[in-house]
């Protein structure tokens, strides 16, 4: 009797004809070389979400501020600092926010050089790539809609989404960890909504709030879900696979209180609330088009593939309405507010439209993952791109200065020649100096030791009239700003620059410069000459 009751639901367990077209087109379980070209797929998506920093990107230009207000925090404790990068920053105390990060980051940097630095962003770009594709094959399996193909489009749309901004800074560790939380959470609703693992959301918050500010977002995510909840309550007709009408709703509800006093669980807590309604009300860089991931995401000519993707994925799940839960809707909706908001939180929204995109679009064949030449060809850009990106990897021989102009042009590079310059013929008088905004982190980093910045990438450091002046000013705005300044030197793109022609009005000379920068001094200085 027991032999064949076993026999019975192993019969019944093989899938139905009806049930196999509702898990999605082919079984990955009757078809294992789809399985091998899904598996090598996504593989080739990290490759290239790994291939970014080692083959393409430069070091980012915050991570070099980071790391020495790491440098700062470690000096003074952990606690607000009043400012010593810059002379032009504000004299009051102000919140490192991503004080947890960014002593990660100085100890990265301190135990493993700036080759550790490149091999994280790698590392975190990769394990990106891989949530993502772990959350829409959760969505997909909850939804009985599996579709590897679908997976590996929906994947291919996160990373054009996100992974130009993504690097080695502490927004990038809070976005790779925000995509486990939303990992957890579809995972948890696959299970019918009785994971004990979603209640590890609540340290993981407290985690989060002492990296970035978005932390935010775990409790936001989960009180949309608890609001959708209410509403399937209210309606009875709660959905299949739910705990039972009122418990998810409560659920949800108590994860989103917790995971709320978590997000105050730092103990930067009075400025980090102070910093949230300044970057909201009053930066002007935020709300500014001056910095490029303050744009809009739709911006340029790769915008528009982003937006094309944005439009599909939207226009998927409408027209799966029916299928959508309500916390799914508000759960896409509040990150589609996020992304209208600022180009920056592409990302934040590829976590949760990816998986949603896999679901709802339409379902395709997995058919041409389990064709041989498909398989073949994506072992062999593996092997190829796997041996490029080895071979290019930085060694420990490899000059820094040498690496972050490696791509220049087209890429951005950095003043490296113009800091040898100066180290080697100027002599600090004033210890000050005029720079852009995207080289302040650099040379704050660089010649921070003996001179301070005009200016650096921490937009909350400045009156919001001092960045009027600069980047909205007109040439005799500019000219005054910089007119009364006692500064050494000033180190400024050769091409480009605000302040080139202001400073030769008031009689600064060109010193020194290459293809890439420029050394400008003060009238009646002179610089050294090697050897003396």
């Amino acid at each position: 009797m027991p032999l064949c009751r076993i026999q019975f639901q192993r019969k019944n367990a093989d899938p139905s004809p009806e049930l196999a077209d509702n898990r999605g087109v082919n079984s990955p379980i009757s078809h294992p070389r789809s399985s091998i070209g899904f598996r090598l797929a996504i593989a080739l998506l990290v490759l290239v979400a790994v291939a970014k920093p080692i083959l393409m990107d430069t070091l980012d230009p915050d991570c070099f501020w980071h790391l020495r207000v790491a440098q700062d925090l470690l000096h003074h404790g952990i606690g607000p600092l009043v400012d010593n990068l810059s002379f032009n920053s504000i004299r009051e105390p102000w919140t490192p926010y991503s004080w947890l990060a960014e002593l990660a980051m100085l100890g990265v940097w301190n135990l493993a050089g700036w080759q550790g630095a490149v091999a994280i962003h790698a590392a975190m770009s990769a394990m990106f790539v891989l949530l993502i594709a772990a959350g829409c094959q959760e969505l997909q399996r909850f939804k009985h809609r599996e579709s590897e193909f679908n997976t590996v489009l929906a994947t291919a749309a996160a990373c054009v989404w996100s992974l130009a901004y993504l690097s080695f800074r502490p927004a990038t560790l809070a976005i790779v960890l925000l995509a486990l939380a939303a990992w957890v959470i579809l995972r948890d609703r696959r299970l019918s909504e009785r994971s004990r693992a979603i209640w590890w959301l609540v340290p993981l918050t407290a985690l989060l709030t002492n990296i970035h500010l978005t932390a935010m977002l775990v409790p936001i995510w989960l009180g949309a879900l608890a609001a959708g909840a209410l509403w399937e309550r209210m309606r009875r007709t709660p959905s299949a696979g739910t705990p039972g009408e009122g418990k998810a709703f409560a659920r949800y509800a108590i994860l989103a209180g917790l995971c709320g006093l978590a997000y105050l669980a730092t103990p930067m807590l009075p400025g980090m609330l102070q910093m949230l309604h300044k970057l909201q009300n009053e930066d002007v860089m935020v709300s500014s088009p001056i910095l490029a991931e303050m744009r809009p995401f739709y911006d340029g000519a790769f915008g528009k593939v982003s937006l094309t993707l944005v439009l599909l994925t939207v226009g998927g799940c409408i027209a799966n309405r029916k299928n959508l839960r309500a916390g799914e809707w508000l759960w896409l909706g509040v990150m589609a507010l996020f992304l209208l908001r600022l180009g920056r939180f592409s990302p934040l929204f590829a976590i949760v439209a990816a998986p949603m995109a896999a679901a709802y679009w339409p379902r395709l064949s997995d058919r041409p993952l389990r064709r041989l030449p498909v398989v073949a060809a994506l072992a062999v850009l593996l092997l190829v791109g796997g041996l490029r990106i080895v071979t290019n990897f930085p060694t420990p021989h490899t000059q820094l200065s040498v690496w972050l102009n490696r791509n220049a042009p087209p890429a951005n590079g950095y003043p490296t020649a113009a800091a040898e310059f100066v180290d080697a013929n100027v002599t600090r008088r004033s210890g000050h100096m005029i720079n852009e905004l995207n080289w302040g982190g650099y040379l704050a980093w660089r010649l921070g030791d003996r001179y301070q910045t005009f200016i650096d990438g921490r937009t909350q450091m400045h009156p919001p009239a001092f960045f009027r002046d600069v980047f909205y000013g007109d040439l005799s705005t500019r000219t005054g700003l910089v007119k009364d300044i006692d500064a050494d030197f000033a180190i400024l793109p050769t091409k480009g620059s605000v302040f080139t022609e202001p400073l030769q009005q008031l009689g600064w000379t060109i010193a020194w410069q290459d293809s890439e920068s420029r050394v400008m001094l003060p009238p009646a200085t002179v610089a050294r000459q090697d050897g003396d």
